[in-house]
């Protein structure tokens, strides 16, 4: 029984493989077990990683990519608002007026009367304000070109009035009604020049380019006025710069010799360009006409720049209604 016992134990050692316990061996065995447990770790961490990052992505809020969307809708017109506008500019010009009253219908059904009309004035203000520029125009253009075209019935200026806000202008109405030039007839005055010739020789009058030193003139040079009613100091300044004409000038014959005979002290001389006194003026300072219409000073004038046709009428007319004189137009 030994034997057998000692046979079999035999066979079973012979059976199994020898373990090879060698320094080598054994440092393999570990660098292959560590290479295996630090792939099990990389593993198990990037299982981890990619399961904390799914969670971040997961439990990430879509409302800011939401809110963007929306906020980009609010910005950019409508897909059918794009396309009714790409409809109506496809329409002829009749069909699209009709497409747009009846968007305008359906855009305010249900909306009162005032809420009606403040829809139309947001949605529209610049139709209206250009309407309302169109329709100015039409009035004021031609109402301004019928009145500068109109016939002159008198063209004066008031020189060196103190107050020509007082002035009684309505004088030259009556004066007009007087002969009849009242429909279809304008008046034309100023009533605010200033002249000096003290004031004019100073360097204040030419820096300023004040308009009774600049435009007046040219007035006066063009016929523009009939008459200039002013004072001693406006009528040296009109004389010595040739803005007026002398009497001889100006007036014809019958009337020049009817005022020298009936009334030569209302013939008022004033030096010209070159210091010469010369007849440019007639004192009017006590009629009815002067005291009524209260230019400011006691001695007035009146002298005339124009020399048309037209200004030498209203000369003529202007001092028979003032002086009462018995002459023809």
């Amino acid at each position: 029984m030994s034997n057998k016992k000692r046979i079999n134990t035999n066979e079973a050692t012979s059976n199994e493989k020898p373990v090879d316990i060698s320094a080598e061996n054994v440092r393999d065995d570990a660098k292959t077990q560590g290479r295996q447990n630090s792939d099990n770790k990389g593993d198990n961490i990037s299982n981890e990683i990619k399961k904390t990052v799914a969670g971040v992505v997961v439990s990430q809020p879509e409302e800011p990519e939401t809110q963007h969307t929306a906020s980009q809708e609010n910005n950019q017109p409508s897909k059918s608002t794009t396309e009714d506008n790409l409809e109506l500019r496809r329409m002829s010009f009749t069909n699209r007026i009709k497409a747009k009253q009846a968007r305008l219908k359906a855009n305010t059904e249900g909306m009162s009367t005032w809420e009606k009309f403040k829809y139309y004035v947001y949605y529209y203000k610049w139709h209206v304000i250009l309407g309302l520029i169109l329709l100015f125009c039409a009035i004021a253009i031609p109402t301004a070109i019928y009145k500068n075209s109109r016939p002159v019935a008198i063209s004066y200026a008031v020189v060196n009035s103190p107050e020509p806000e007082r002035i009684n202008e309505k004088l030259f109405n009556e004066y007009t009604a007087h002969y009849g030039l009242v429909e279809g007839y304008q008046i034309r005055n100023s009533l605010s020049v200033t002249l000096s010739q003290a004031d004019y020789e100073t360097e204040f009058a030419k820096e300023e380019g004040d308009s009774s030193y600049t435009q007046f003139p040219t007035l006066c040079w063009n016929n523009y006025y009939d008459i200039i009613i002013t004072n001693e100091t406006g009528l040296h300044y009109c004389t010595v710069n040739s803005l007026v004409q002398p009497l001889e000038d100006r007036l014809y014959d019958d009337i020049y010799e009817e005022i020298k005979s009936k009334y030569p002290k209302r013939i008022i001389q004033s030096p010209n360009y070159d210091e010469y006194p010369v007849e440019f003026a007639i004192d009017i300072s006590d009629t009815e006409f002067v005291k009524k219409l209260n230019v400011g000073y006691d001695n007035v004038y009146v002298c005339f720049p124009g020399g048309s046709e037209e200004n030498i009428v209203s000369i003529r007319r202007f001092l028979k209604y003032v002086l009462n004189l018995d002459i023809e137009i």
